[in-house]
């Protein structure tokens, strides 16, 4: 059965009960927790204390790697290596609060990333994903690669090729827009299940493990992310058909409304309820 997910940061502390009460009350029973520095990279006492709530509830936890300043594509050893050592570190914390799976940024700001000489931070991608897989395997943990909105390792072509077993793949059905030849018109006439079928397809079915959920609309020539759902853009039953046939989680990344305020479990409580409708009949 999918299990349906939210994602928590260190800001959620301070209301962790009664966010928990309130994503129970719709069916919502895992949790995605960010590690954003220093929480859950070298401070733990409040990481472990969050992770802890959560388990007590009931909920099964995944933890989403830091990704400022971490340069797991970077085509500079000395910096990939880097990276991968500090990714280590959490991969072995989320070990410690009982995690399932660890998702992943893996990208690079060098400027060759962005041009012709791509491979160089693909083969460097590759190198990072081995090492964490490996590292993840042994302490009986799923790592999940996500696709991001950036030119470095962003496109399906490229995450195909990272995503090697023993990893998995995170699909992030809103990042993956960016990456149409017009990404503007891509938001405005393809439904996220025929965009999530897509990179599926290309990536095999049996290597995802997990889908980002959240909102995309076009401001301008730059896309914003991480919002409400619009109705228009998710068929809420062709959509969980979708995700029943290759995911094992579902996680909500809603954190603005489309006013710009900040978002609440209100905001998605009408689509997690239809899509677990529908989830149920297909699971």
């Amino acid at each position: 059965m999918i299990r349906l997910g939210i994602n928590l940061w260190h800001r959620d502390l301070r209301r962790l009960e009664k966010l928990l009460e309130e994503a129970q009350t719709l069916g919502i029973n895992h949790a995605e927790i960010s590690a954003d520095f220093p929480f859950g990279v070298t401070e733990l006492e409040s990481f472990e204390a969050m992770a802890k709530v959560c388990r007590e509830r009931g909920f099964t936890l995944s933890i989403h790697a830091p990704w400022h300043e971490i340069s797991l594509a970077s085509p500079l050893e000395e910096l990939r290596a880097a990276s991968v050592e500090i990714t280590k570190k959490v991969v072995r914390n989320a070990y410690r609060v009982e995690a399932l799976y660890v998702v992943l940024h893996v990208t690079s700001s060098q400027p060759v990333c962005r041009g012709r000489l791509f491979e160089r931070c693909v083969d460097a991608a590759r190198r990072s994903v081995a090492e964490l897989s490996k590292a993840a395997e042994e302490l009986g943990l799923y790592l999940a690669v996500e696709n991001v909105g950036d030119p470095c390792c962003g496109r399906v072509d490229q995450l195909s090729r990272i995503v090697e077993p023993p990893a998995y793949a995170c699909i992030d059905v809103a990042h993956a827009y960016s990456f149409e030849e017009d990404p503007q018109r891509a938001v405005r006439e393809v439904k996220m299940h025929d965009m999530l079928a897509r990179w599926v397809s290309a990536i095999g079915r049996d290597r995802v493990l997990a889908i980002h959920l959240h909102g995309v609309r076009a401001r301008g020539k730059k896309l914003e992310t991480h919002l409400e759902i619009r109705g228009d853009m998710l068929d809420p039953k062709a959509f969980a058909k979708e995700v029943s046939r290759c995911a094992r989680f579902l996680v909500f990344e809603v954190f603005k409304k489309l006013d710009g305020s900040e978002s609440d479990i209100s905001s998605i409580a009408s689509i997690v309820r239809e899509l677990r409708s529908w989830i149920l009949v297909y699971a």
